[in-house]
């Protein structure tokens, strides 16, 4: 179960960006000969030996396959007991968009799964992400951006289905200014509940200077804030941060950057 638990939880992030980069960078090349498969494998072995003399090994062995839009990669870690953990990352490129599997499977024979669509629109894109876990329960992510470039908005809406059936949303409103911008946030939970958060930031170039005020608000009503001024110096940065807490109390520091 441990090598299950690490290896899912350090090696996904990691793995699906640099897989998909690798595959569109590829896949680029790919249709500029013709669109020719292309594919590939790595073994890899480590072992490690801690302060007790206790050494531990594995191996991570991968194969790959991408081209005509398709990319393909397998790969399974074996423990020193021979136990092994396998991942499978499957990305096609649609006429708007991409679609991204990834399916994991424990030494026991568990599987979990996430599959992500993005799909590009006239104003923006939308994306679908729905997870499966071990059980067959399924959490969906819905999300739709849309950017009016004339009045310079752009507006994020986000639908989050958890395993229980209950929704909680979010909205970004993001408004550029001429020196600057504004955002606001809005935050429901599955009861209803609301909760904000007002952001402004403005930069004055020719001073060097840039201030971000933020506010939150509670679903109860409870209101706190943080500012501070970031300010360019001759060999550095220095900034002032306040922070009002609920009940009007307030907290402040300076930090000093020096660059040699």
């Amino acid at each position: 179960m441990h090598l299950w638990t690490r290896l899912l939880t350090v090696s996904t992030a990691l793995a699906v960006v640099l897989f998909t980069a690798g595959f569109e960078t590829a896949d680029a090349r790919d249709r500029g000969k013709g669109a020719r498969a292309r594919s590939g494998g790595s073994h890899k072995e480590v072992t490690r030996t801690g302060a007790g003399g206790r050494s531990r090994s594995w191996q991570k062995d991968t194969s790959w396959k991408r081209g005509g839009g398709r990319g393909e990669r397998d790969t399974t870690w074996t423990g020193q007991n021979g136990r092994t953990v396998n991942r499978k990352d499957r990305v096609e490129r649609t006429g708007s968009g991409r679609e991204r599997s990834t399916e994991w499977t424990g030494p026991r024979g568990g599987t979990a799964s996430r599959h992500d669509s993005v799909q590009r629109t006239d104003t923006g894109r939308e994306r679908s992400t729905t997870w499966t876990d071990r059980q067959g329960r399924q959490a969906t992510r819905d999300a739709t951006v849309t950017n009016d470039r004339e009045s310079g908005t752009r507006t994020r809406d986000v639908t989050f289905t958890g395993r229980d059936g209950e929704t909680r949303t979010r909205q970004d409103v993001t408004q550029r200014s001429d020196d600057g911008y504004t955002r606001s946030s809005t935050f429901t939970d599955k009861n209803g509940n609301t909760a904000t958060r007002d952001a402004v930031v403005t930069r004055d170039p020719e001073s060097g200077t840039r201030s971000k005020d933020v506010t939150w608000t509670g679903p109860e009503g409870g209101t706190r804030s943080r500012s501070t001024v970031t300010e360019k110096t001759d060999d550095g940065r220095s900034s002032t941060t306040t922070i009002t807490r609920p009940d009007g109390s307030t907290v402040t520091w300076d930090e000093e950057i020096e660059r040699d």
